[in-house]
């Protein structure tokens, strides 16, 4: 077993901890998930998950340790007869435990993504040094913005450091959010895995039923769309511009479906123990600009990185000044752009670190930060040109013409991301302009990639399905207590016709090599 996607995970293990977790009394469930996760991640990292624990216990002890300088800085500031918040308490020692906390925590993550980095710089160096070189373990760069969320979380006052130990390696380590998230913050998710809640035949339903949902995207689109992606990424020499441009595309579509698919079997497990795990997606491809799309793609990095990244830089001494200075020489406008791109910029740059040390990450980072940038920087400009020529930015098509464009933006980033390198994403980038052509498509060359028009057909209605369960959680409507109103007759027949889906169109078996999911590299 080395993910979700095994028959040893659905067929033994899953069913085994949901029984097991049942049986037990409510005061001891959050045992069994604590240990069903141990045993995941040992699985699937072994030795490893001693870098788990030890994440783990520091940020349990260093927040102990803050709560309790904390505690006694306000003891002596009210000794004082001072009033100071709990930001203002935080005395030379928490500031140095929390700096300790943070890097040890850093410290694993840094060395497995740019262990590479490291050892290009040591080759220029008249020093022999050999590196070691081991996998990553499963979700470190997930659960180290988790644990470190937490130290910022204490630190700041905002949650009081929990003195259950279980709970806090419960809340790291959970094993429906492990591989990829969501990034949960520790009020959100903490208490709800150690409350013991029942296995209810409702949640049971919709858990499953939303598991098979993300099966469906996972497997039937995007482990069959792999097989032409990779061609294209691979060997982009051998087509045109249009094949290049359709490759983005469909490498968009994996993505999210292999992304999103990910996020519905974590969160439907969850589901199943009456746990509520945030959302990561909410319909992406109906975004009219781009902050909206990075509001509506991987959520939870997006918060995290506003929250403990862009704003806290906003709030930084350095950009105050400039605000200030602004007011001063009455140009706020043109320092609040500033400040702003400064804070951007700095969560853009922390976000492609986040991602891996390639060129590629670091220029997607940028190309998404310059048009976000440029976008609040041209908006009066654009607001006036169309007011002059009576376009209404409220209609229909122009709302239309809005989710193409940020679609469109979106393809070109997404080419450069999926690419090895930099270099290689140029080379594509470079096809998709100087030989843009359709041959392909009328010589029927597109067809001779692996894929042949039954997959085109069977990823395209699966497509459309997703469309319009977008278009339905859009307006609210949650499909599975919608289904649960029609009868138990309906509720089933829609389970068994999309288990039997995913069973029958499913992209594996001796013809398939198995797909890793694609944010577990990350």
């Amino acid at each position: 077993m080395n993910s979700y996607y095994t028959a040893a995970f659905f067929g033994v293990f899953l069913p085994l901890v949901v029984i097991v977790y049942a049986l037990f009394p409510k005061k001891a469930r959050w045992i069994v998930l604590l240990l069903a996760s141990y045993a995941f991640f040992f699985l699937l990292s072994r030795k490893l998950i001693v870098l788990l624990i030890a994440s783990t216990v520091s940020i349990y002890l260093v927040g102990l340790v803050l709560d309790r300088l904390r505690a006694k800085g306000e003891l002596t500031a009210a000794k004082e007869d001072t009033s100071q918040t709990a930001s203002k308490t935080a005395t030379p020692w928490m500031r140095l435990v929390f700096a300790l906390g943070v890097l040890f925590n850093l410290a694993p993550l840094v060395a497995f993504k740019h262990m590479g980095d490291l050892e290009s710089l040591i080759s220029g160096l008249p020093i022999s040094v050999e590196l070691p070189h081991w996998a990553a373990p499963v979700g470190i760069s997930f659960y180290t913005l988790m644990a470190l969320s937490y130290l910022i979380d204490v630190y700041r006052g905002n949650i009081p450091a929990d003195k259950h130990l279980g709970r806090v390696a419960l809340f790291l380590s959970f094993f429906p959010q492990i591989m990829e998230g969501p990034i949960a913050r520790y009020q959100q998710t903490a208490h709800q895995l150690t409350a013991g809640n029942r296995v209810t035949a409702a949640n049971l339903y919709a858990g499953s039923l939303r598991i098979l949902w993300g099966l469906a995207k996972k497997v039937i689109v995007a482990d069959r769309l792999d097989a032409f992606v990779a061609c294209i990424y691979a060997y982009p020499g051998q087509y045109d511009g249009g094949m290049v441009a359709l490759g983005a595309l469909l490498y968009l579509l994996q993505l999210y479906c292999d992304f999103s698919g990910t996020m519905d079997v974590g969160l439907g497990m969850a589901r199943i123990f009456g746990i509520a795990l945030p959302e990561n997606f909410r319909q992406p491809f109906f975004s009219r600009t781009l902050p909206e799309f990075w509001q509506r793609w991987n959520i939870s990095l997006g918060t995290w990185m506003r929250d403990y990244i862009f704003w806290p830089v906003m709030a930084s001494r350095p950009v105050k000044w400039l605000s200030s200075a602004g007011r001063k020489a009455r140009a706020p406008r043109w320092n609040s752009l500033l400040a702003y791109a400064f804070g951007l910029a700095i969560a853009w740059f922390v976000s492609g670190l986040w991602h891996g040390a390639g060129g590629q990450y670091m220029f997607v980072s940028f190309y998404f930060f310059a048009l976000i940038f440029l976008g609040r920087l041209l908006t009066p400009a654009f607001r006036k040109v169309m007011s002059a020529l009576h376009v209404n930015r409220k209609s229909a098509w122009f709302h239309a013409f809005q989710i193409l464009r940020t679609l469109v933006l979106i393809v070109i980033g997404v080419l450069f991301f999926g690419a090895v390198d930099f270099s290689s994403a140029w080379d594509l980038f470079t096809i998709l302009v100087q030989k843009f052509s359709f041959a392909s498509f009328a010589n029927g060359k597109v067809l001779d990639i692996r894929l042949d028009i039954h997959d085109f057909a069977i990823v395209a209605i699966v497509l459309a399905l997703a469309l319009v369960v977008g278009i339905v959680k859009e307006r609210g409507i949650d499909i599975a207590a919608w289904a649960s109103g029609k009868g138990i007759v309906f509720q089933w027949t829609l389970w068994l016709v999309l288990n039997m889906c995913v069973i029958v169109f499913g992209a594996y078996g001796v013809d398939y090599a198995q797909v890793h999911t694609i944010y577990s590299l990350f």
